[in-house]
């Protein structure tokens, strides 16, 4: 145990990991606890990124991801196992939790991931993972789950999921190795790595269908959050500087053109908050088996938009921001806001670039006509709205986007 606590110490600045015990003292830490407790969790998190930056959510997302595999899927004597440490309340004690999925020749494509795995005997849940994972984030945790192909059949469908322990029962470091860290453009603070496991230990907790359904959506709520806790604070920056700076005599927020710039980045920080949270109510639904089959269909197509959609809205946002601020905008040492593009950037990418989150919703409206529960729920929002040209104006962007999609829909049929 104190080998393992001194290398947790050992592998990040102090001040992440003063964070990162102030964040597991809040209240946020232990809603994941139980289901339906997501919403108030996110509502939480948005703290993060705008106080600390993005890096300390990627750890709590995919720590998140595993709690729920645990809960839901996996075997009861590994939930018995690691469950309580990863939601024990003392952070030099606890775990925290990674997931590898993305290999060189995949990457969005996992159906291509070719990493195999091979079992103990027929009667164990042990297998033995063998091959190189690209991409691996947060890659000192003390659980990673892991892709790996259990036998010959192609696609995503041949894949499992695997929960893999950074060290052995006997205090040694697991059957793999970094064979060198990523010199990434943004969260630079939280190491990313490629791995090569050779006969690693692991444990079999489920289907790649698991993997996208605890983890990969649940990565995809967060990361929206972190967009919009990114935006904020841009915002933050730029409303402030802006009544501070003086240009021609007067702050520059008395200027009309500022004023706009402003006034849609406070609408879209807006927009970007009450979407990613009514995603998350829906989800918690979902979870406590409160959710009509169009609630999940709904939710299906919207946390793919929703995480693309805040990811450009967020670096939007932070462009317009170091646009008010002009020349010191760009400027290091004068503001956050180069950092949080930098951030902005890796959230764009992580679980699931603009055009894949987009291709995937193409199949879905094709295979599902999924767009059809989606805008029923969209004309239902509207429908309660308490204020009548909002609710008249949105009815009819709906009708519009119903019309258009409606016409794409028997296209591709």
């Amino acid at each position: 145990m104190a080998s393992a606590v001194a290398l947790k110490m050992s592998n990040f600045h102090p001040s992440h990991h003063a964070a990162g015990r102030a964040d597991i003292r809040r209240p946020t830490h232990g809603r994941v606890r139980r289901d339906g407790q997501l919403e108030a969790r996110l509502s939480l998190s948005t703290l993060l990124p705008k106080r600390r930056g993005g890096a300390q959510l990627r750890p709590l997302a995919c720590t998140a991801g595993i709690i729920k595999v645990l809960q839901h899927v996996a075997p009861a004597p590994l939930r018995e196992k690691y469950l309580g440490r990863l939601l024990d309340p003392n952070y030099d004690t606890n775990f925290n939790g990674a997931q590898y999925l993305t290999e060189v020749q995949g990457g969005s494509d996992v159906g291509a991931n070719s990493v195999w795995a091979r079992p103990e005997d027929t009667d164990s849940d042990v297998w033995y993972l063998t091959g190189e994972k690209w991409f691996c984030s947060n890659v000192t945790a003390d659980l990673a789950l892991v892709t790996a192909r259990m036998g010959h059949e192609e696609g995503t469908r041949g894949l499992g999921l695997f929960l893999v322990p950074r060290h052995l029962e006997n205090g040694e470091v697991n059957n793999f190795t970094i064979r060198r860290l990523k010199d990434k453009l943004g969260t630079r603070s939280m190491a990313s790595a490629e791995l090569d496991f050779r006969d690693a230990l692991g444990y079999h907790v489920g289907s790649f269908k698991d993997a996208l359904q605890h983890v990969i959506n649940t990565s995809r709520i967060y990361n929206a959050i972190g967009s919009t806790a990114n935006g904020r604070r841009a915002l933050t920056i730029a409303w402030t500087y802006a009544q501070n700076r003086l240009a021609f005599g007067q702050p520059i927020i008395r200027f009309p053109l500022v004023q706009a710039q402003l006034a849609r980045m406070r609408t879209d920080c807006a927009a970007m908050l009450a979407g990613s949270l009514r995603i998350a109510k829906v989800m918690d639904d979902i979870e406590l088996g409160r959710a009509s089959e169009a609630d999940r269909a709904f939710f299906r197509m919207a946390v793919n938009l929703n995480k693309y959609r805040t990811a450009v809205l967020a670096h939007e946002v932070i462009m317009t921001a170091i646009e008010i601020l002009g020349g010191n905008g760009a400027i290091e040492s004068f503001s956050v806001l180069p950092r949080l593009l930098r951030d902005n950037i890796v959230f764009e990418n992580w679980e699931g670039t603009h055009n894949v989150l987009l291709a995937q919703v193409q199949r879905d409206i094709r295979k599902y006509a999924i767009h059809e529960p989606f805008l029923a729920h969209i004309r239902q929002l509207f429908q309660a709205a308490n204020f009548p040209e909002l609710k008249l104006e949105g009815l009819a962007q709906v009708e519009i986007i119903a019309q258009e999609l409606g016409r794409c829909w028997r296209w591709m049929s």
